[in-house]
């Protein structure tokens, strides 16, 4: 499936969104970016722009939510959402979506332990905090779903899944080889409209 905007499922999605907890975490991590989310499926097409299933971290847990992507994006909004590929074939891609459906269908807390050792780290002090099953924050979600895909890829971070961060996990997937950006340049509306990745389009 092509769309529109270029996106397709099993990529990522990184934003800098406003809001204290995004300005704590964008602050407190060194980072540019403060969320992230996988892309599972188009839901419809509605007029200038596409609807699309993900999974993210927000603060009510882990869930399935629903964001409107704009096919042709205002001059000077692309840097406001950066789109990543860290699949290489259809094979990678479904391992993607597959594992990030099941954590949007699990049931997970957000782990607000996370951003407080995102706030301590911004004060200079850096702590680890055991793994706590049931909880994940954006990025440890993401993460796992690629990891899915790519195991290979957890050779370049020394840091725990659940220690990743949002601006951190955006370095790793820039820097490894087969991840591409996706152009937010957009061509011609999709007619129509597209369900869900449940079940997974192929």
């Amino acid at each position: 499936m092509t769309t529109a905007s270029g996106i397709r499922p099993g990529d990522l999605l990184f934003t800098r969104p406003g809001g204290i907890s995004a300005w704590v975490i964008r602050h407190g991590s060194g980072a540019n970016w403060a969320h992230c989310g996988t892309f599972t499926g188009l839901i419809e097409v509605d007029g200038a722009e596409e609807v699309w299933e993900t999974v993210e971290a927000l603060a009510d847990g882990v869930k399935f939510r629903e964001r409107r992507v704009p096919i042709h994006p205002e001059p000077g909004t692309e840097r406001d959402l950066l789109v990543l590929r860290p699949w290489r074939d259809d094979h990678e891609r479904l391992a993607i979506v597959a594992t990030a459906c099941e954590w949007g269908a699990a049931g997970l807390r957000y782990g607000w332990e996370q951003i407080a050792r995102i706030v301590l780290h911004g004060l200079g002090i850096d702590v680890t905090l055991p793994d706590r099953p049931g909880t994940a924050i954006c990025s440890h979600q993401a993460w796992a779903a690629v990891l899915a895909a790519r195991p290979e890829l957890a050779a370049r971070t020394r840091y725990r899944p659940c220690d990743v961060w949002p601006g951190h996990l955006a370095d790793i997937l820039l820097s490894a080889p087969g991840v591409t950006v996706v152009p937010r340049v957009a061509s011609d509306p999709l007619e129509g409209t597209f369900l869900g990745a449940r079940p997974l389009e192929t």
